[in-house]
């Protein structure tokens, strides 16, 4: 497997990093692992980034959470995430958040280290009724131990489910970080993937996040969308940055198997779309020419992965103004941390002599509900490795 398959490329990176200089390290991509020397230097800086981040935190003692919501408005057409309804699940979301409370509360009983870093995604969590929105995040952060040092993010992914009431609950229960994802900044696009909002509705969103509080905000755009022309993407960028968010994360569409957008697709379709026919040079020239615009608004890339069958196999990357880079992404991809996943789908990692050890908690929210105690002592069992 080359480099470029890899999900986390800048590991190599780094590991090089840690035993040569950064031209010898760019050297050793190109010449063992076949990158051009744009994307060899790309990888040098993030692999970089990424090391610094982490060389602030311990191992053994410092770990991030995830707390998984899943339901969300309506389901995108390249989404395979098991996510619900908002409103037609209405009746199970308060056993659904009482289960989450059940499942911190047996896990963290007698825990001492605080987070460094928690992160509530989905799914919309920001698709709840204010009221069952405000026990949730406060129900979950009264009992995961963190402190003001603790980056505290809310994934509020669709501008649509934001609101001046859900705004001031996420400000007043201590978040200093804020994702709005239009992921792209064109209405046909939009309603091609099956989002029901507008891209008016993201600069209403943003701008009024901006009134409630000082958040860091990030904002997604994936590049490669389907019915997109050549420039689309970039006339999505220069929208997102002229709004000037903190953090900019672009992603690479990547087709899921029990995504719509997948199903949908022949197999000679499938493989047009993922460049295995014939490279996608000129999404690929957008791509670098994305970076420049971002780099010349001081925007640095910080963090950075793949997933399989992605656009032209091209990546996901993030990027931040200086000092704003996220804390938990970094660490949660890196594999050297513990992560701790909360709710249905939501994934743990522990760190054992023999490596990285995954639990998963049931997808399927009638099983979750009726096997946390079963999931806890699971993770309690791996924790204590």
């Amino acid at each position: 497997m080359g480099l470029s398959d890899r999900v986390r490329p800048t590991q190599i990176c780094a590991e090089l990093l840690e035993r040569c200089g950064r031209e010898e390290a760019i050297g050793a991509l190109r010449a063992d692992w076949g990158l051009s020397e744009e994307k060899a230097k790309l990888g040098v800086e993030v692999g970089a980034a990424e090391q610094e981040i982490i060389s602030r935190y311990d191992a053994d003692k410092d770990y991030v959470v995830y707390c998984g919501l899943p339901c969300c408005p309506t389901r995108c057409s390249y989404c395979s995430f098991t996510t619900r309804d908002a409103a037609r699940y209405a009746d199970k979301l308060e056993l659904y958040v009482d289960t989450m409370l059940e499942e911190a509360g047996q896990f963290f009983d007698g825990w001492h280290n605080k987070a460094a870093a928690i992160y509530f995604g989905g799914g919309t969590p920001t698709s709840l009724p204010a009221d069952l929105f405000a026990r949730y995040i406060k129900g979950l952060l009264e009992l995961i131990p963190h402190d003001t040092d603790t980056e505290l993010t809310m994934e509020a992914g669709r501008p649509d489910t934001l609101d001046k009431e859900n705004l001031n609950l996420i400000k007043d229960a201590g978040f200093g970080r804020l994702c709005i994802n239009p992921q792209t900044m064109h209405d046909a696009s939009l309603c091609a993937i099956g989002r029901n909002h507008t891209v008016a509705d993201t600069i209403t969103a943003f701008e009024l996040a901006r009134e409630t509080s000082d958040f860091v905000i990030n904002m997604d755009l994936i590049y490669g969308l389907p019915g997109e022309a050549a420039g689309d993407f970039l006339a999505s960028l220069d929208a997102v940055l002229y709004l000037g968010p903190e953090n900019i994360t672009l992603h690479s569409l990547a087709l899921k198997q029990s995504a719509r957008l997948m199903e949908e697709m022949s197999e000679h379709d499938l493989k047009t779309y993922l460049g295995e026919i014939h490279p996608d040079i000129g999404l690929e020239r957008e791509l670098a020419e994305g970076y420049k615009r971002l780099r010349l608004n001081e925007y640095l890339p910080y963090y950075l992965y793949k997933q399989k069958r992605s656009r032209g196999a091209l990546e996901n990357i993030g990027f931040s103004k200086l000092g704003c880079e996220s804390i938990y992404n970094v660490l949660m991809m890196s594999d050297r941390f513990t992560v701790i996943g909360l709710g249905s789908g939501a994934a743990s990692k522990f760190i054992g002599p023999s490596g990285v050890v995954r639990q998963h908690n049931s997808k399927d929210l009638a099983d979750y509900i009726n096997r946390v105690s079963e999931f806890v002592n699971r993770k309690i069992e791996l924790q204590s490795i």
